[in-house]
């Protein structure tokens, strides 16, 4: 099991991983939401031709999870992180996270944002516990001000870690 740069024939398999995922949200009400937001098929596909798709693969080398980023200035911006619930908790998501460390380098970016939910266990918690830390809303980067609204009590939060020293 490794982490690559995701390659065409992948691009069909993270709708996949996406619905799976979402049903992970079930018991806070959020499924439904998820599903009627799922990524885009022309972001997927752009996100393969750019190098801005890692996925996770099994011993098969078939995608089991998926990391979607994109460059914004000096932050690599972390949209989605998803793995196949038959597959979680055995690291693949930390993995994925981890793997992101190179392509942010290799482009210059200072840090890796995010927006997340902080109500559930696989949200805030899961990306503080691997050096991630809150921002305060006047530090939150204009590009992510349509993900993210200060004055929302919807348990959406801004994160970011550094790469530097």
């Amino acid at each position: 099991m490794s982490v690559r740069r995701a390659r065409e024939e992948d691009a069909a398999r993270v709708p996949i991983i996406e619905r799976a995922a979402a049903s992970l949200y079930a018991p806070f009400g959020l499924e439904a939401a998820l599903l009627e937001t799922l990524t885009p098929t022309r972001r997927v596909e752009r996100a393969v031709r750019g190098g801005e798709l890692l996925v996770a693969t099994d011993a098969r080398d078939r995608a089991i999870g998926y990391a979607l980023f994109a460059l914004f200035g000096d932050d690599l911006h972390l949209e989605e992180l998803a793995v196949m619930p038959s597959h979680g908790r055995a690291g693949h998501g930390s993995r994925l996270l981890a793997s992101l460390a190179s392509p942010a380098i290799a482009s210059g970016a200072s840090r890796i944002t995010l927006v997340t939910l902080d109500f559930v266990p696989f949200g805030a918690a899961f990306y503080e516990e691997r050096g991630f830390s809150r921002l305060a809303h006047d530090r939150v980067p204009s590009f992510m001000s349509s993900l993210i609204d200060p004055s929302s009590e919807d348990g959406r939060v801004a994160l970011a870690r550094s790469l530097r020293g």
